[in-house]
């Protein structure tokens, strides 16, 4: 349970503000209500309503224990939809202001991380998307709707026959602002830096700068630099705290890897992929595994199209999706970053968890 999800963030608003609370007939995303003012009706993606953290991910309904814990009725939300019960019985005006628009099928939003995967190129359990904006992610779309997987990490339902498995991370894109504006890098190319060889004297970092969420999920964890002397310099303190980032997402994908996905490929996409392709390497190398960078822009919205013509053109098969060269793992760079890994995690442990670090003193 996580002040992410709408659960714990509805009771807090009836706790808190009972008044508010006790005011609102309907609640809805943002997608839903947009909808309900421009179609006159509405209705909830099945991978939206399962990002709430409402839905019962085994039946594709609202989860009753969840409703009552959150303190609101099944009639004040809106009904879930699947990928194939597009609206199509919306307001007579629709068809008189959008003449072009008439007779057309309306799918019901969905959330952005299943749109992504999608506009990837990862829709199979052989294939992860790997998104690294402002925050990140690892995600895997997997045929069944499994009954166990890793505390650490999430699994929604996204239509009657397909999960969403992975885990987020907070800080990417913040981590680079973050360490290009405190850090003096000179004029150092911060992307040949990240190409660069490894260097052991560079500081073990755990970019924490906002808390963690997959998979410790411990939220007061803060940034960490490890291992920083008089002869560190900026431009190492860079590739240190970005080389943390990748063994942020090393945590969530041997998490992954204990569960119904089995990915072989890893797609990557997002700002930072693309405006730092060189740190691409580092994560190959910390993964173990072949990285593929997604050349194709906005490819959440390139996602719901393709949501749309799965049902709308099912025998038509989607274009592939750009991607650029292929990074590979380098086999003398492995030593290496499984030592970082193994270093990482004790102190991770050690800050994180003070009972098991006290036993270690004691």
């Amino acid at each position: 349970m996580h002040t992410s999800y709408l659960a714990p963030r509805l009771r807090w608003l009836r706790e808190e503000k009972p008044d508010q609370f006790a005011a609102a007939n309907r609640w809805m995303s943002l997608g839903e209500y947009a909808y309900s003012k421009l179609l006159g009706t509405t209705a909830a993606g099945t991978a939206t309503a399962a990002w709430t953290g409402l839905l019962d991910r085994r039946s594709g309904a609202w989860d009753a224990q969840m409703l009552t814990a959150a303190g609101v009725e099944s009639d004040q939300l809106s009904e879930v939809r699947n990928p194939d019960q597009p609206l199509k019985d919306v307001d007579e005006g629709v068809a008189r202001r959008w003449p072009a628009l008439a007779g057309v099928s309306w799918f019901a939003p969905i959330s952005d991380g299943f749109a992504s995967n999608l506009g990837t190129g990862a829709d199979k359990p052989t294939t992860a998307a790997l998104a690294a904006a402002t925050s990140g992610a690892i995600r895997v779309l997997v045929d069944e709707i499994p009954d166990h997987f890793p505390s650490g990490l999430w699994c929604y339902r996204v239509d009657a026959r397909r999960s969403l498995i992975g885990g987020a991370i907070n800080d990417v894109g913040r981590a680079v602002a973050w360490l290009q504006s405190a850090l003096d890098v000179g004029e150092v190319d911060l992307d040949q830096l990240m190409a660069a060889t490894p260097d052991v004297a560079t500081p073990l970092v755990m970019p924490y700068f906002t808390g963690e969420r997959a998979p410790g999920w411990a939220t007061d964890a803060r940034a960490v630099f490890a291992r920083v002397s008089a002869a560190t310099t900026g431009p190492l303190m860079f590739r240190g705290g970005m080389e943390g980032v990748a063994l942020t997402y090393a945590r969530v994908a041997t998490a992954l890897k204990t569960t119904a996905a089995n990915p072989q490929r890893i797609l990557a996409s997002g700002r930072v992929a693309q405006d730092l392709p060189g740190w691409l390497h580092v994560l190959a190398d910390v993964l173990d595994a072949v990285v593929e960078p997604v050349t194709i822009k906005r490819a959440t919205l390139h996602g719901t199209a393709l949501h749309a013509l799965e049902v709308l053109a099912p025998t038509t098969p989607p274009a592939p999706t750009p991607t650029g060269d292929a990074l590979h793992p380098l086999p003398q760079h492995r030593s290496y970053y499984q030592e970082r890994s193994i270093e990482y995690d004790e102190l991770y442990s050690a800050l994180n968890q003070p009972d098991s670090l006290a036993a270690q003193v004691s």
